[in-house]
């Protein structure tokens, strides 16, 4: 099983802009537009992050990477 620092560093630097975004409140539409992709590309990511956090929600995502930030 990975442990949390290695799930951390898995995360592609997009996903960890992405997931900095969700943590913030943004939308998948405001996120695409903050980072020129498209909501498809946006939604992608953030099931890639899901998987590799271990999460089901936009909430718990945040939550993960919100915890993991102030370690």
């Amino acid at each position: 099983m990975e442990s949390t620092k290695n799930i951390n560093n898995s995360l592609s630097s997009r996903e960890a802009e992405v997931i900095s975004l969700i943590a913030k409140g943004l939308s998948n539409k405001e996120i695409a537009r903050a980072l020129y992709l498209s909501v498809h590309t946006v939604i992608t990511h953030t099931k890639n992050i899901y998987k590799k956090l271990n999460v089901n929600s936009r909430a718990e995502a945040a939550y993960e990477h919100l915890v993991r930030q102030e370690k």
